[in-house]
C-alpha cells in the first residue's frame, strides 16, 4: 500500500487488518481488524514499507489468477464499499 493510502486509512505498521479478495470485480478489500468481526479471518500488519506480507500477496495472486506476466500488479483505491456490517476500503486492479 502506498504511504498516502496508509495515511488516509489511518493505518500504521502496528494496525492489524483483514484482507479480502473480490474475484468478480478484481478488487482487494482492507479493513481494520477491530472494525470487522469476521470468524476465522487471518490478520496481517503492514510493514514499514506498507507491504501486507507474502501470505496476503499469494492469496491475492491465487484468487485473482494473476500470472507472472501480470506482475507486478497495481491496484487503485476506489473508495469504501458497504458490505452490510462493515465498510471495506476497496482497491481495484488497475487496467494497463
Amino acid at each position: 500500500m502506498s504511504s498516502s493510502a496508509l495515511k488516509s486509512l489511518a493505518l500504521t505498521n502496528f494496525t492489524p487488518v483483514i484482507v479480502s479478495v473480490d474475484t468478480e470485480n478484481k478488487r482487494i478489500g482492507v479493513v481494520k481488524q477491530d472494525l470487522a468481526k469476521i470468524p476465522n479471518a487471518s490478520t496481517v500488519r503492514p510493514d514499514k514499507r506498507g507491504y501486507l506480507g507474502i501470505a496476503a500477496g499469494k492469496m491475492v495472486v491465487d484468487k485473482l489468477a494473476l500470472t507472472d506476466a501480470d506482475l507486478p500488479a497495481k491496484f487503485t483505491y476506489v473508495g469504501k464499499i458497504d458490505a452490510g456490517t462493515v465498510f471495506w476500503h476497496a482497491f481495484e486492479l488497475a487496467k494497463d
